[in-house]
């Protein structure tokens, strides 16, 4: 059933305008790429090197239906920047969400990360925005950046989740 719901989400998010590509995923804990000393379980795009070129195009709503029919455990990706028309500001770990809640973010689509960090979506701007650090919160990811997203399962076992009333839909 997994697999379904992340596939669902993955077809959801890719009608909304959003690009999405497949990460690799979790499986018994490990990353699914294979790597013993794999530094982004679950966090890395899963669609062959040339990834990159879905910060310039839409991967369309038939190959990412291909993409998770191939591989259902696999974690759900979106692309940042203008192509997507989003930026996420990545707040990391407990410090990072009070830092962000002190000072304070607009009621808008945020998702719990896995390891229990905020991802909150923000409308691009229409100009150049690249990623970069935001001091004591944790990261923007923008143009040619890339986010976990909802159902996808994070090494801890837990899994990104929207917050109540404020998911996409």
């Amino acid at each position: 059933m997994k697999g379904f719901r992340m596939a669902d989400s993955a077809a959801a998010l890719t009608q909304l305008d959003l690009v999405v590509v497949r990460l690799h995923g979790i499986v018994d804990g490990r990353c699914t790429c294979g790597r013993r000393d794999c530094r982004t379980p679950g966090k890395h795009p899963d669609v062959g090197p040339s990834w990159k070129r879905f910060t310039r195009e839409h991967a369309g709503l038939a190959l990412v239906r291909q993409w998770f029919k191939q591989k259902p455990y696999a974690n759900v990706g979106i692309v940042t920047g203008e192509i997507s028309a989003v930026l996420v500001l990545d707040a990391d770990g407990e410090a990072g969400v009070t830092e962000l809640e002190r000072r304070g973010y607009p009621t808008t689509w945020t998702a719990r990360s896995g390891s229990g960090g905020l991802h909150v979506y923000l409308r691009h701007p229409g100009y150049a925005v690249p990623n970069r650090k935001i001091a004591g919160i944790g990261d923007l990811r923008g143009d040619g950046g890339l986010i976990v997203a909802p159902p996808s399962l994070h090494v801890s076992g837990n899994r990104y989740e929207w917050l109540p009333g404020r998911s996409p839909w």
